[in-house]
C-alpha cells in the first residue's frame, strides 16, 4: 500500500451505517504542510461478542481524489482502521494491530471482503443512513477559472464593510 497525499487537499467529512457496521469520520490536514491530518473517524463493528468501537489516538493519513472519492488510515491503541467513501458509499477495514501496520488479508471486519486497497478498486458499499461530504477543492492541478467571458478571475476579492 503506498499513498501519496497532499496537505492542501480538501476535506472529508460524514456519518453513516454500512452492512451492519456504522461510521463517523471527519479529516482535514491542518495548514502550514502537515503530514498527519487532524480530525478523527470512529468505525463501530460487529463482533461476536457484540460491537467493536474503535476509538482513534491518530490518523495517519488522508488522501482526496480530484474524481470526489478519499481514504484515511488511522489507529487506536490495539486496532488499526481504513475508510474509503464516495458519493453514498463507504468501505470500513478494522484489524488487530498485532497483525501489523496495514490489514491483513483476513482483517477482524470488513464491509467489502476481498476487495483491492487501491482507492479506485476498494469496493465501496451504499451507505444505508447517514450523509458524507468529500470536497476535493484544494488539490492542485484542477482547471482554474479566469478572467473575461463571465468566468471568475484567479484572485478573488473580498471587500472588508466599512
Amino acid at each position: 500500500m503506498a499513498v501519496a497525499h497532499d496537505p492542501r487537499a480538501g476535506l472529508l467529512t460524514g456519518l453513516g451505517t454500512v452492512d451492519g457496521s456504522a461510521f463517523t469520520v471527519a479529516g482535514k490536514y491542518p495548514p502550514a504542510g502537515s503530514t498527519v491530518p487532524a480530525r478523527t473517524g470512529v468505525p463501530s463493528v460487529p463482533t461476536q461478542d457484540g460491537r467493536l468501537n474503535v476509538v482513534p489516538t491518530k490518523l495517519e493519513w488522508l488522501m482526496i481524489t480530484p474524481h470526489g472519492k478519499a481514504a484515511v488510515k488511522g489507529k487506536s491503541a490495539r486496532h488499526g482502521f481504513l475508510g474509503y467513501a464516495e458519493a453514498g458509499k463507504f468501505r470500513g477495514v478494522v484489524w488487530p494491530l498485532s497483525a501489523g501496520n496495514v490489514p491483513p488479508e483476513q482483517p477482524l471486519y470488513d464491509t467489502s471482503p476481498g476487495a483491492s486497497w487501491d482507492i479506485d478498486r476498494a469496493e465501496p458499499k451504499r451507505v444505508t443512513a447517514g450523509a458524507m461530504i468529500i470536497d476535493s477543492r484544494w488539490i492542485p492541478g484542477l482547471p482554474q477559472l479566469r478572467g473575461t467571458g463571465g468566468l471568475l478571475d484567479d484572485t478573488l476579492r473580498i471587500t472588508p464593510r466599512t
